[in-house]
C-alpha cells in the first residue's frame, strides 16, 4: 500500500546507463516469538528477486498477445548490496533480527527504541516485520509501505521499506513496489510517465489482493485511447498490470523505461550517499583519500598502507565478500609492508583503525 503524493513525472524516451548503481541495505528481521523468525537464507532469496526484477531477469508470469508491452520493459541498472560492515565498523552479512514486543511498533513508531536503525544517511533499511491490522482497517492487514526523503512516512526521520510478512504470499514483488517509491517512482494511476497507463487496476484493499494473475486481470482496462494513446501508436492498452507500481502483486514482474530513468535520477538526487561502487564494497571506504591508500593495489603477496605522516600505527582487519574475517593485526605502523601470501584469492575490505585517532578507514583490497 502506497501512502506517498506523487513526486513530479520525468519524461525520456530512452533508457541508457553507463553503469550500474549500486545500493547499500540492511534487511531488519523483527519478530515477536521464533515462529515468526525468517532465515538468512530465505531474506537472501527476497533480495536476489528483487535484484532479479529490477535487472529485467525475473520471468514473466504472462505474456500480452500480442505483447504490447514488452518493448517497455527495462532494465534498471540498479542493484541493492546487502551492507558488508554495519555502523560500528564491524563485518556483517546485512541481515539482523530482532525479537520484539509489539508488531505493531514499527508502523506506530518507526523511531522506537524497539526498532533497529542503521544510519538511514548510509544504507536503505528494510524491515520484514509481522503486523496487526492498522486502525481503520479493521479485516485488512496492510502489506507495506515506505518512507522517503521527500515524503516522510508516519512520522519517520529516516527512510526505510516496511512488509509485513504475516499478510502477504508475493513479498518479493511488494518489496520492488515499496523500493520503488523509495526510489522516487508513483502509482500508475498518478505517475504522468508516458509508458505506463493511467489506469487503475481493480484492486480493493478492504477486500485483499488477488492470489492468481487471472484472465480477467490480464483483459482489464479502465482507461481510453485519449488518455494513454500516444505511447502505443493510437492504441489503448489493457491496464499495465505486469508492473511493480500497480496493486495486481500476483502479475507483476517489470519495471518501464520511464521509471528506470526517474529512480536513477532520484538517487542522484536525494539518496546519492547510499551508492557503493559495487556489492563488496564497504561503508564509507575512502580508496582515493589523499590521507591513506593501499599500494600495490592488486598484489601477490604483500601490501602497504600509505600515510602522508608516517608516524602512529594502526589495527587491521581483512575482510571477505562474505564477510569472513580473514586477517586481524594490531600496533602495525604506517608505511610498512604487509604480507598476505597465504590468503586465497578475492576481494577484501581492508578496516584500518588508527591508535591515536581512532579514526576509521575502509579501503578495497584484490589479492591475485
Amino acid at each position: 500500500m502506497k501512502l506517498l503524493p506523487m513526486l513530479i513525472a520525468l519524461l525520456f524516451n530512452s533508457t541508457v546507463f553507463s553503469q550500474t548503481t549500486y545500493i547499500h541495505a540492511v534487511v531488519h528481521v523483527m519478530y515477536t516469538n521464533p515462529s515468526e523468525n525468517i532465515s538468512d537464507a530465505v531474506v537472501q532469496n527476497y533480495l536476489d528477486d528483487v535484484n532479479k526484477s529490477f535487472s529485467r531477469l525475473y520471468p514473466a508470469k504472462f505474456t500480452r498477445i500480442p505483447d504490447i508491452f514488452g518493448n517497455d520493459w527495462a532494465n534498471t541498472d540498479i542493484q541493492l548490496c546487502l551492507a558488508n560492515i554495519d555502523p560500528n565498523g564491524n563485518a556483517t552479512n546485512g541481515i539482523t533480527h530482532t525479537q520484539i514486543n509489539n508488531p505493531f511498533q514499527v508502523s506506530q513508531n518507526p523511531n522506537s527504541p524497539e526498532n533497529p536503525i542503521w544510519n538511514s544517511d548510509n544504507y536503505l533499511n528494510i524491515y520484514l516485520t509481522p503486523l496487526y491490522p492498522e486502525p481503520g482497517f479493521p479485516n485488512f492487514v496492510l502489506g507495506g509501505w515506505a518512507s522517503t526523503p521527500t515524503s516522510p512516512q508516519m512520522g519517520a526521520t529516516f527512510n526505510y521499506v516496511l512488509i509485513a510478512t504475516n499478510s502477504i504470499s508475493f513479498i518479493p514483488e511488494l518489496l520492488c513496489h515499496e523500493i520503488g517509491h523509495v526510489f522516487g517512482l508513483e502509482h500508475l494511476d498518478n505517475d504522468a510517465l508516458p509508458d505506463t497507463p493511467i489506469g487503475i487496476e481493480g484492486i480493493n484493499p478492504s477486500s485483499g489482493y488477488s492470489t492468481s494473475c487471472s484472465l480477467s486481470l490480464q483483459t482489464e482496462n479502465t482507461t481510453n485511447v485519449t488518455q494513454d494513446g500516444n505511447h502505443w501508436g493510437g492504441i489503448d492498452p489493457p491496464n499495465m498490470i505486469e508492473n511493480f507500481m500497480g496493486l495486481t502483486f500476483s502479475c507483476q514482474f517489470m519495471f518501464t523505461s520511464n521509471q528506470a530513468v526517474t529512480m536513477q535520477n532520484y538517487i542522484t538526487t536525494h539518496l546519492s550517499s547510499w551508492i557503493t561502487s559495487s556489492c563488496s564494497a564497504g561503508i564509507e571506504q575512502n580508496q582515493e583519500s589523499e590521507l591513506i591508500k593501499i599500494y600495490p593495489n592488486p598484489t601477490l603477496s604483500n601490501f602497504t598502507i600509505l600515510q602522508n605522516n608516517s608516524d602512529g600505527s594502526f589495527s587491521l582487519e581483512l575482510i571477505d565478500q562474505l564477510g569472513k574475517i580473514y586477517e586481524t593485526r594490531t600496533e602495525v605502523l604506517y608505511n610498512t609492508e604487509i604480507g598476505i601470501e597465504h590468503l586465497p584469492s578475492g576481494i577484501y575490505t581492508v578496516k584500518i583503525k588508527d591508535t591515536q585517532t581512532e579514526s576509521i578507514h575502509y579501503l578495497k583490497l584484490l589479492k591475485n
